[in-house]
């Protein structure tokens, strides 16, 4: 089996092909994320088996800024860029470990800002419906979310003040 292709849930190791749950264990910075350090072995496990991995090229582009929400995004290797006014502001560059698209788990409107690798990366597309009930059943997992995202949201608003005025 080659390297993973989108939808797919394996990932090879070395010589070997695992499971995305299989592939984060044994990278100790994904394994202690802030988004998987709250939560026990089991829900660990369980939610790792809800993701799809997708693997990008240089600058491909992952969802737009507009696009409906449709999954929590954890980054597995590479850097994701999200940018917003059409690419003009970088809001951020995130690395193994971070997670994105948290929109999809505290509202329905449109995405507030686009995600494109910035060199290869791969992500794990995480459900937002899945998600959600997860958030739901670890209320710990839920304000570590709720707070990131409020994070980014006065980062964007920020940014766009700046640029609003020029």
């Amino acid at each position: 089996m080659s390297d993973p292709k989108d939808g797919v849930n394996i990932l090879r190791i070395g010589l070997r092909h695992v499971d995305l749950a299989e592939f984060v264990r044994q990278d100790d910075l994904l394994w202690r994320a802030p988004i998987l350090a709250t939560l026990d072995e089991a829900t660990r496990s369980q939610l790792l088996g809800l993701g799809r991995v997708r693997s990008m090229d240089a600058a491909s582009a992952l969802v737009a800024e507009g696009d409906l929400p449709e999954a929590v995004y954890f980054v597995l290797t590479g850097s994701i860029v999200l940018a917003t006014a059409g690419g003009a502001i970088d809001l951020a560059t995130l690395g193994k470990g971070d997670v994105f698209g948290l929109a999809a788990l505290f509202s329905d409107a449109v995405r507030p800002s686009a995600a494109a690798a910035e060199e290869g990366a791969r992500v794990a597309l995480l459900p937002s419906e899945a998600m959600g009930r997860l958030v739901r059943s670890v209320p710990e997992l839920g304000k570590l979310l709720a707070t990131i995202a409020q994070e980014r949201r006065a980062r964007a608003n920020e940014c766009a003040e700046f640029f609003d005025m020029w």
